[in-house]
């Protein structure tokens, strides 16, 4: 039986999450089906610029992302201070970005006053509060991102019915070293599947975006900026490493994992995070299988299995290995 959401995304562990929404039986609803010959590769575009306008509206923060022709990978970050803050006009703006709201919300977000009415001020002023809990809400956010690609879909084809999958997955990030392999896993995504050779050559993904706003200059503020970025004025917490060390993660992993460069020669990056680095080639190629719930050290692990009440966290010996140091063998 599926857990409950409420015992899966627990923001007082972490505000970090990898969220998987598959298309209904897995078909190719946003690539090229072999089986009618049609292409519908144009749908990236529609699920990544869905993804970007979300960004901006929500109080939570992308840290990477891919769109694939089945299935999209987010890796989020939820900034429930920044709501908590956020004055009673801007979350209801925010609001009606997505949404139509009520009579009330529009008159208020209009005049910007109070009604003068206390039982409808009260009224405007629980509605408010809802809407600024639900900008901070995993779920509220996967149901204006599937819900608009699904109607949009749809209407294109002609035709009803689900487009994705009735219910997304997420899994837990407990620490600063599960956030960049969630999000190395995630950006390498496209040449996993033999459909780029090169993080230059990853349309629709995070890496890719941000490669190309970095080489032209632009501010990139939809997107959670990694440590030192200039170009990125984003109110979100940094990701604890640059953009510069990044890339060359990626681009040594995918050396070593699709050009099967002999792993005896550690990867730098690796050794400085202290990632054993035959894990980490597993890892980036397994990770779903090998953390299926949540992924961080042994000591998050097991905070985050008694908060959720869980009986037992899979994948705490994978962490082990993974979380050895390179100058030492993993532990089996």
């Amino acid at each position: 039986m599926p857990y409950p959401r409420s015992k899966i995304v627990n923001e007082s562990c972490t505000p970090y999450y990898h969220v998987i929404s598959r298309c209904v039986r897995r078909t190719y609803l946003c690539g090229f089906d072999r089986q009618t010959g049609e292409s519908f590769e144009h749908r990236k575009s529609w699920v990544e610029k869905r993804i970007i306008y979300l960004a901006n509206t929500f109080s939570i923060g992308v840290c990477a992302y891919a769109v694939m022709s089945n299935h999209v990978h987010l890796v989020i970050h939820i900034n429930k201070q920044e709501s908590a803050n956020m004055s009673d006009h801007n979350v209801v703006a925010r609001w009606h970005r997505i949404s139509v709201g009520t009579q009330e919300t529009a008159i208020f977000l209009e005049t910007k006053s109070y009604p003068s009415d206390p039982l409808v001020k009260r009224r405007l002023k629980l509605k408010i509060e809802e809407y600024r809990s639900r900008l901070s809400d995993l779920s509220w956010f996967m149901k204006y991102l599937n819900e608009y690609i699904a109607r949009r879909a749809n209407k294109e084809d002609d035709c009803t019915g689900h487009f994705w999958e009735g219910r997304f997955k997420s899994y837990a990030i407990l620490d600063d070293k599960a956030l960049i392999t969630c999000m190395a896993y995630v950006d390498l995504n496209p040449i996993r599947a033999h459909v780029a050779k090169s993080i230059d050559q990853s349309l629709h993904t995070s890496i890719y975006k941000r490669i190309t706003s970095a080489r032209k200059g632009w501010c990139l503020n939809s997107l959670v900026p990694f440590k030192n970025d200039k170009l990125n004025n984003s109110s979100l917490p940094a990701i604890n490493m640059t953009l510069l060390d990044y890339l060359s993660l990626l681009k040594s992993t995918k050396e070593y994992l699709f050009e099967k460069h002999s792993v005896k020669s550690l990867i730098p990056e690796l050794k400085k995070m202290s990632f054993n680095s035959e894990s980490w080639l597993h890892t980036i190629n397994d990770m779903e299988i090998m953390f299926p719930v949540a992924i961080g050290n042994v000591v998050s692990l097991e905070q985050y299995k008694k908060s959720t009440g869980r009986k037992r966290i899979k994948g705490a010996a994978n962490m082990l290995r993974l979380y050895c140091d390179n100058n030492q063998p993993p532990t089996y």
